[in-house]
């Protein structure tokens, strides 16, 4: 992985639909929002490079379709970190969450798991407690807001981080 200082990260961002994978995609690699809502069919990657204490991390971040049968798809292959959103606003997105990492645990235990509780601006109080059997398989939990840009950036570099230097769970 490792090339003249510099890392190629795979990034795989799943979750149901509408939870705001592309539009926290977008808001990382662009620093915008757009409220109009479009289907992710397939995959789209989106490339952003950052640096990371004097490391070129170029990260492939590839928005998966909502599809229960994308746990299984080579679109999965080889990903360095999975990024699993779920919409703080509309809590039966979050068993979805649990079962998609649950899943992800099965196929890919060896490949870390970030959880990104997003659009906490709709929520007033907003919480995303771990299953305890989830305790080990999820690296870090980000309360995250693509519209405002709240806790994105944080969340990108983090999972920059545990490529760089793994670390014990965090939440922000």
């Amino acid at each position: 992985m490792e090339k003249n200082n510099s890392f190629q990260m795979k990034i795989c961002v799943v979750g149901t639909f509408a939870v705001g994978k592309s539009s926290l995609v977008r808001r990382f690699v662009e620093n915008r929002f757009d409220s109009h809502y479009v289907n992710t069919i397939g995959a789209t990657i989106r490339q952003k490079k950052l640096i990371w204490d004097g490391l070129s991390i170029n990260m492939n971040i590839w928005d998966m379709e909502d599809n229960t049968d994308v746990m299984h798809s080579s679109y999965l292959w080889e990903a360095n970190a999975f990024l699993a959103v779920c919409d703080l606003s509309r809590l039966q997105t979050i068993p979805f969450l649990w079962s998609n990492i649950r899943q992800l645990q099965i196929h890919y235990p060896n490949v870390p798991v970030i959880v990104a509780g997003n659009k906490v601006d709709l929520v007033k109080q907003p919480r995303l407690p771990l299953p305890d059997d989830l305790q080990e398989s999820v690296e870090a939990v980000v309360l995250t807001s693509a519209k405002t840009g709240e806790n994105v950036y944080r969340l990108f570099s983090l999972m920059a981080n545990k490529m760089v230097a793994p670390a014990a769970v965090s939440v922000y």
